[in-house]
């Protein structure tokens, strides 16, 4: 058994892997640096039981990597790192699998008790998903997307793209408004056609749409 940390900041993976080695000596922690490297160590046959992976590892391209590191590895459980932690992103990882979402700015004590979460075959959920409606919080099966979402993004076009775009980075409408310099009338109007063109219910649903895409 054994914990595969990927994530490119050298500063990062060296303290992570250093407390996770002292917090357990028994468990080695396989290093990578970009999300070639950690296929790589997954192709190899390495028995990896949990695989911690910053959101900006290079080659990651959003969640999408995510994917990929699953099809390396058939029933892998990742947990995703993440820099400003934003409840949007936590959903769109547990919607693709993860079983956790852990924002650096935690502090080492607190992504080592997640750690201990995860290895006891639990999923662990930040307060900023938690402290949400319970029902925001659904797991894979709970949300459907029909068809595959890069299609029907493509169907957007370029200002509505660009109001999804700060639609995922969880601003409100008259924060998007004032942002792409338009009327917060005119950014309900676009959501409108975005919801209508994606099959999404809400704002949750179109944002992670959006975010399971790449976007």
């Amino acid at each position: 058994m054994s914990i595969l940390l990927a994530t490119s900041s050298d500063l990062l993976r060296g303290a992570l892997a250093s407390a996770m080695a002292a917090a357990h000596p028994d468990i080695p922690v396989v290093e990578a640096a970009s999300l070639e490297e950690a296929t790589a160590i997954l192709d190899s046959g390495m028995a990896v039981s949990l695989a911690i992976v910053d959101h900006a590892l290079i080659g990651w391209s959003g969640l999408l990597g995510l994917d990929s590191l699953q099809a390396s590895a058939p029933g892998l459980r990742v947990a995703v790192l993440s820099g400003p932690a934003r409840r949007l992103h936590a959903l769109a990882a547990y919607s693709r699998g993860a079983v956790g979402f852990l924002p650096k700015d935690a502090g080492i004590k607190a992504l080592l008790g997640a750690v201990e979460v995860m290895l006891a075959g639990g999923t662990y959920v930040p307060a900023l998903v938690v402290e949400q409606p319970r029902k925001a919080a659904l797991p894979r099966t709970d949300i459907s997307y029909g068809e595959p979402p890069r299609p029907r993004l493509a169907s957007l076009t370029r200002r509505e793209t660009d109001v999804l775009t700060e639609l995922t980075r969880g601003h409100a409408n008259k924060d998007i408004a004032q942002s792409l310099g338009m009327k917060p009338i005119t950014v309900a109007s676009h959501l409108k056609r975005v919801f209508k063109k994606l099959g999404a219910h809400n704002r949750t649903h179109a944002a992670t749409i959006a975010l399971q895409a790449g976007l």
